[in-house]
């Protein structure tokens, strides 16, 4: 895959770890297809829906790090993302080490995460 384009990728995935978008419903809704469903770490179910709903101003968010981005394009509107992401503690430790498919279609000029899984590691 183009570096440039490896490079939007991890743009939008870091944006999704971003405070800023976590906590900006329209944020969310830009990024998120409205098809979007995610099986988290827990084995929960969640749709786009339910991701809006959680989200509350001011609330917390850990600081998130990801490593190890592979890319590959299914078809020229599709493409998974997979990598390892991790919560950074205020201690500097890590926890929730967490690997985690993402698939993103290109629909109406833009890129949108229509599918999410994470495995805890």
């Amino acid at each position: 895959m183009n570096p440039e384009i490896e490079q939007q990728f991890q743009l939008l995935e870091r944006q999704l770890h971003s405070p800023d978008v976590r906590a900006d419903p329209d944020k969310l809704k830009a990024l998120l297809h409205d098809d979007f469903n995610e099986i988290g770490r827990s084995s929960q179910v969640y749709h786009k829906a339910d991701i809006i709903s959680h989200v509350v101003d001011g609330i917390h968010f850990p600081t998130i790090e990801s490593q190890n981005f592979q890319f590959k394009h299914l078809s020229q509107t599709v493409v998974l993302v997979t990598y390892e992401s991790y919560h950074l503690e205020r201690d500097n430790t890590r926890s929730y080490m967490t690997l985690r498919s993402y698939v993103w279609l290109f629909t109406n000029q833009n890129w949108q995460m229509i599918y999410h899984q994470g495995i805890p590691l």
